[in-house]
């Protein structure tokens, strides 16, 4: 959508978890040259960008983005190209489809005559494809990869939603024995050998935090290095702060 002589793209986000990540991604793309206005909706996932025409490219907000330590995902797309042959004309395919806005990739396999994309969800479809390779003379059947495509979507997904829950299990997992100890400390049993227990509890501890919590972990990292806080800056940094009282009280009053 155009308005006066700029243009408004809406790229989507990944990566948000907080209103301090909206404000990140915001900032980021408002140093953009030629950025005149940036909307960050959290819920939506999504960053509508206005700038002007010719000054600033799609890649320019991708890159702000991933540099801020967040991810402008990609949709991929392959299929197979009629009319593309092993002679050299591949060159004209990538050509035909590397100044589409929002085409990111383009990888052509000419032995196999198949075409594989990386594009921006949104600003770009495959019906917008198969008519800029028919503008050049090729076809792109992507009738069977379209139903392929939606499967490896799905499977991402539920991968994604697995990989969640198994670092949820192991948190847990881990969780419960340390705080099992601390209560049995905190009562005074007589039992409880204190040193003994505080370095089983900080055993237990480092598979939570450095394995179930590695991506809040990289994501504060991340911040940090931005100079910004965001909520896993303050997650990592309580965590790390209170895994080092550990070592620390085996030799000092903490």
């Amino acid at each position: 959508m155009k308005e006066g002589e700029a243009q408004r793209i809406v790229l989507p986000v990944a990566g948000m978890h907080c209103a301090s990540c909206v404000h990140q991604v915001t900032s980021a793309l408002r140093k953009v040259p030629g950025v005149r206005e940036v909307r960050v909706n959290l819920a939506t996932e999504q960053a509508s960008v206005l700038l002007a025409r010719d000054q600033t490219g799609i890649p320019d907000l991708i890159q702000a983005v991933r540099e801020a330590g967040y991810d402008v995902p990609l949709e991929k797309l392959s299929a197979r190209v009629e009319g593309m042959t092993p002679a050299g004309n591949a060159e004209e395919v990538v050509e035909a489809l590397r100044d589409m806005p929002g085409v990111m990739e383009v990888e052509v396999d000419p032995i196999a005559g198949t075409l594989s994309l990386g594009f921006v969800q949104g600003l770009v479809t495959p019906d917008q494809v198969a008519r800029k390779l028919a503008e050049a003379g090729y076809r792109w059947v992507v009738a069977e990869e379209r139903g392929t495509h939606a499967a490896e979507a799905r499977d991402e997904e539920e991968e994604r939603v697995h990989a969640v829950r198994r670092r949820l299990v192991l948190a847990w997992g881990f969780t419960v024995p340390v705080a099992l100890l601390m209560l049995a400390e905190m009562a005074g049993l007589r039992w409880v050998h204190k040193p003994l227990v505080r370095l089983v509890g900080m055993a237990l501890a480092v598979p939570v935090i450095f394995v179930a919590g590695r991506e809040v972990l990289r994501r504060g990292a991340i911040a940090a290095r931005h100079l910004r806080a965001t909520m896993d800056t303050l997650i990592s940094l309580g965590s790390l702060v209170a895994f080092a009282t550990g070592p620390l009280s085996l030799g000092l009053p903490v």
